[in-house]
């Protein structure tokens, strides 16, 4: 594996210790993360955002599955669970918590700049999220 690949391994590893210090020194200044509904611009608005998450989902925790790097960019599939057991700020206000174990795959497009990451794009299922959270009714087939 490449420094690209050790640095991405690093920021989730990072990530899931909630080291926002660490992460600081994996991302640039003006990092930009994009997830589904969200568009995240610089380094502190991505440690406000892990935050948020984090006291959330305490234990939430990575698991790679797949890392493949290429020169300008490294993907990563991963399996993210964890347990929802703090509030949740969302946009349109804060969700209890459910005690539920949400769990989901994921994967990520990581994209350097400067020596470090700069842009993260994240894809995942909403829909398994918000099942998971107990937001939406699963599906009854």
């Amino acid at each position: 594996m490449g420094a690209l690949g050790d640095q991405v391994l690093r920021a989730f590893e990072l990530g899931d210790r909630h080291d926002f210090e660490g992460m600081a020194e994996v991302q640039t200044d003006d990092c930009v993360l994009t997830m589904p509904g969200v568009v995240i611009s610089g380094r502190a608005q991505a440690e406000g955002y892990y935050r948020t998450l984090w006291d959330a989902f305490p234990d939430g925790r990575h698991q790679i599955l797949n890392l493949v790097e290429a020169p300008d960019s490294c993907f990563v599939e991963a399996f993210w669970s964890g347990h929802h057991t703090g509030p949740f700020r969302m946009p349109g206000g804060e969700l209890p918590p459910s005690g539920r174990e949400v769990s989901f795959h994921m994967a990520s497009i990581s994209i350097p700049r400067d020596g470090k990451i700069g842009i993260v794009r994240v894809y995942y299922d909403s829909m398994e999220f918000l099942t998971g959270i107990g937001l939406i009714p699963p599906f009854q087939g």
